[in-house]
């Protein structure tokens, strides 16, 4: 989010006058917007890799009865940010 908020800043943009998300307080809906479209070639296939690479495990997700959903343990989320953030150091052209 930040790195997309100073691209748009840094063109004169108002980050602050987007399309898609609903306008919050404090919310820069133009940058929510743009990041929408690296969704499915950042987050998407670094999670894929990640299963089909069997680096995380069903031993790294917990559910609880009380609470609907599926979460990742600390051990899990280590696993998947440690994988996010070399994605994210990755160059795209």
């Amino acid at each position: 989010m930040n790195e997309v908020y100073d691209k748009i800043e840094t063109k004169g943009l108002n980050p602050f006058f987007g399309f898609l998300h609903r306008d919050a307080e404090k919310h820069p809906t133009l940058a929510s917007d743009m990041m929408e479209e690296w969704r499915a070639v950042i987050v998407d296939t670094m999670v894929m890799s990640l299963i089909n690479g069997h680096e995380i495990h069903k031993e790294d997700f917990t559910k609880n009865l009380d609470e609907p959903g599926c979460y990742l343990t600390r051990s899990g989320l280590k696993v998947f940010l440690n994988k996010l953030e070399r994605k994210f150091q990755t160059e795209v052209r």
